[in-house]
């Protein structure tokens, strides 16, 4: 019989100090980092609070034409010394990216609590309810899991109520059936030893009606709510507080005197003095009368500054110190707003235009002295335009317009592992990263990375025209074209990669492959980068891979277009690209998508009425459907054609036609069951291409692009069902081709001659 092991002392001691080494460790091998950085992405709904000549901003989004963009980045604006600075924390463990969360200072901490990440297309919300302490002296991130917090929700409201203390009120939560306003109210206390404890605070009497987005300020332990948007989605104007610390909480509501302030939502508060508040912008509605007996329901933007004296319950519009109103920020809601030793500061927020959403991310700040506010400019206006999501029966009014326009990719910012349920499990190593990135790298990185003929071909151009020259590398990835820059003698590489996770990653091979010196990765979308990032340097060359199973479906040539003519390059690796389409027929590829009358046949029954849902109007993609053309007998029914040419280092976007037709060449009878598009890459003076045509580069350039194809049929047909085209040669045939308006995708159409 062997021995029984000893159990220890005390397990909870061991556990604490088993995690303390482990999180020494992971500091270790991640410690903080603060780096100046010389502007920061347009932004709302970002957490934002001020202390020690420090305003911090936590996160937000950004609405980039149709898609929304979620941050994660932890940035403070240095007051004296008036610059951005981004923290990089110690350590793996961080909150996912998010907006609509809430943030303040106790106790020489940063506390964050929930918000929500908004899926790329704008549409799927997931609400978040975790509790993290930022400590500002060491620089590293905790989740709180030992104190009661709310439920999951965004569009809260936190504040300070000592040194000590905080509280978190109202909210909602949109589970996309039901929506639930809240309008509770939480204590959370932290005490010296980062002890964090919480408590519903339960009030006799009335309570505010339940709301999001509205303000809340604090004197001492009495907390003001002002406004925001109720459960039936209207603007509110009313008062209420309550002093926290009475033996008997009791929320009173205050009668006050608007003087003209109408109720709005996406209006912003903060306190300024101990009684004194300053709200600024959001948004109004009214009706206008049409003159057809009918009115229009019309949104009034705002810029006006307002102050209220609680004392006095009393709000006041304070104009401007300017003569001529010039120097204001633009109309917006949902900006950020703190106030630092007697000054206000205004932060990016949302600005809506005749073409949809823009994004704000200009900086003021705001003094007010005698009834008067005068505005400084911190950061010039920098903005980004989302797209048009207005009602067609409203229409927005506002005072003076910011614009810009900027494009960017997307994805998905939550936790690995994010909604796992036991008993599944989940690789520790993995929740250390976004799903997006996981998801990413797996799908494309790997097979792209591993393609030799892919990367012999990059090779072959970068030699050519990179040694003693300094390069671009736009779309970075994991950096391997930045490394072959490098290695094939650039002076001077510069890469951008919108994904932070993969710009560490490709640092991070840089290191290792000993190139720091004169390479890195800047986690930032290619209009963004300018001449600054490269030291002064003139930029030479730009290598790119924005490809997919299109030529133009990563919107390569806008991308390019852009920053060759903004930083004057006079090199592009590679330089040029076509688009072929070709008519094939395909048994197999028939069987995938549609219906098989002969399967039918075989089971005595009539399936046929099935293909009333096919879909011959848009792209299908080959690895999105899990098949390889490569492996799909297929015969080709005409000569490849050369639809879309393009050379990366002279076109622009506007030089690609969106509608054209070309004759087809039939080299077989048959019918046609889709339209393969495949696409080639040149370098100059180089007759080998990149090419995506079916077998070309194995599997793993199946795995990274593959094709698109177009199922076909005679699309002004009455039947209906789809009707198929025949072919032959000698037969005059036209293929019909239209790009959408951002070259992203396309259409074909065949036609005949019968």
């Amino acid at each position: 019989m062997g021995k029984k092991s000893k159990k220890p002392a005390n397990k909870a001691d061991d556990d604490d100090a088993l995690l303390s080494a482990y999180v020494s460790a992971e500091d270790d091998k991640h410690k903080a980092e603060v780096v100046v950085v010389k502007e920061v992405s347009p932004r709302a709904n970002a957490a934002i609070t001020s202390g020690a000549d420090k305003m911090w901003v936590l996160g937000g989004e950004c609405f980039v034409g149709d898609e929304t963009m979620n941050y994660d980045d932890v940035l403070y604006y240095d007051i004296p010394a008036g610059e951005w600075n981004q923290v990089k924390p110690a350590g793996k463990m961080a909150p996912c990216a998010r907006n609509g969360h809430v943030c303040c200072l106790v106790n020489g901490a940063l506390f964050m609590y929930g918000g929500e990440y908004t899926s790329k297309n704008g549409i799927d919300i997931f609400h978040l309810g975790d509790l993290w302490r930022l400590d500002l002296e060491h620089l590293r991130w905790n989740e709180i899991t030992s104190a009661k917090v709310p439920s999951s929700r965004s569009a809260c409201r936190m504040v300070a109520v000592s040194e000590d203390s905080f509280l978190i009120f109202g909210g909602y939560h949109d589970n996309g059936s039901k929506l639930k306003k809240f309008n509770d109210l939480y204590h959370v206390t932290s005490t010296a030893e980062n002890k964090t404890t919480s408590r519903l605070v339960k009030a006799d009497g009335a309570k505010p009606p339940a709301r999001s987005g509205c303000c809340l300020g604090a004197t001492g332990s009495t907390a003001c709510v002002y406004g925001g948007t109720s459960s039936s989605g209207n603007a509110l104007g009313d008062m209420w507080v309550i002093d926290t610390a009475a033996a008997t909480p009791v929320w009173r509501e205050l009668e006050f005197s608007r003087n003209g302030l109408t109720p709005r939502s996406g209006i912003v508060m903060t306190m300024l003095e101990a009684d004194q508040a300053v709200f600024f912008g959001g948004l109004s509605e009214t009706a206008v009368d049409t003159g057809k007996k009918k009115k229009k329901k019309v949104v009034i933007q705002h810029n006006d500054t307002w102050t209220l004296d609680l004392a006095e319950r009393s709000f006041k519009e304070v104009q401007s110190s300017d003569p001529e109103d010039k120097a204001r920020p633009s109309p917006r809601y949902s900006a950020g707003i703190t106030s630092c030793k007697g000054a206000v500061y205004v932060f990016g927020g949302v600005l809506e235009v005749d073409k949809g959403q823009t994004t704000l991310g200009d900086l003021w700040r705001a003094t007010v002295q005698k009834g008067k506010v005068k505005w400084t400019n911190l950061m010039a206006a920098n903005a980004v335009l989302g797209c048009d999501e207005s009602d067609s029966e409203s229409e927005s009014v506002v005072g003076s317009v910011v614009s810009g326009v900027d494009d960017a990719q997307t994805d998905d910012g939550l936790p690995y592992g994010y909604g796992v349920e036991e008993p599944l499990r989940v690789c520790r190593r993995l929740t250390e990263y976004s799903k997006g990135a996981v998801g990413q790298f797996n799908a494309w990185h790997y097979a792209m990375m591993n393609d030799t003929d892919r990367n012999a071909f990059y090779k072959r151009g970068l030699a050519k025209c990179v040694e003693g020259k300094v390069v671009f590398d736009i779309g970075s990835g994991a950096g391997l074209l930045s490394l072959l820059s490098a290695k094939l003698g650039a002076k001077k590489v510069v890469g951008c990669e919108v994904r932070s996770e993969l710009a560490s990653l490709a640092n991070d091979l840089i290191s290792r492959n000993d190139f720091e010196k004169k390479a890195g990765i800047i986690s930032r979308v290619s209009v963004e980068i300018t001449k600054d990032d490269f030291e002064g340097a003139q930029p030479d060359v730009i290598v790119h891979e924005l490809f997919g199973a299109l030529l133009l479906g990563e919107r390569s040539l806008k991308f390019v277009a852009e920053a060759r003519d903004r930083l004057g390059v006079k090199h592009v690796v590679p330089r040029r690209g076509v688009q072929y389409a070709t008519l094939i027929y395909s048994k197999v590829l028939k069987e995938i998508t549609g219906i098989n009358n002969e399967e039918g046949d075989r089971l005595g029954l009539d399936l046929s009425a099935c293909d009333v849902l096919k879909d011959t109007c848009g792209l299908q993609f080959t690895k999105s459907m899990g098949i390889d053309m490569g492996a799909v007998v297929h015969t080709k029914l005409s000569e490849r054609v050369p639809i879309c040419s393009v050379d990366y280092l002279t076109q622009k976007p506007g030089d690609v036609p969106v509608e054209s037709e070309y004759e087809v060449k039939v080299t077989e009878a048959g019918e046609v069951t889709a339209v393969l598009l495949t696409w080639e890459a040149f370098n100059d003076d180089d007759a080998v291409a990149l090419s995506t045509e079916p077998g070309v580069g194995g599997p793993q350039r199946a795995a990274a692009w593959g094709q698109a194809y177009q199922l076909i049929e005679a699309i002004d047909a009455s039947s209906q069902l789809p009707k198929p085209v025949k072919v032959a040669p000698g037969t005059p045939t036209t293929l019909f081709v239209r790009y959408s308006k951002d070259l992203a995708t396309l259409q074909c159409e065949v036609a005949t001659e019968e």
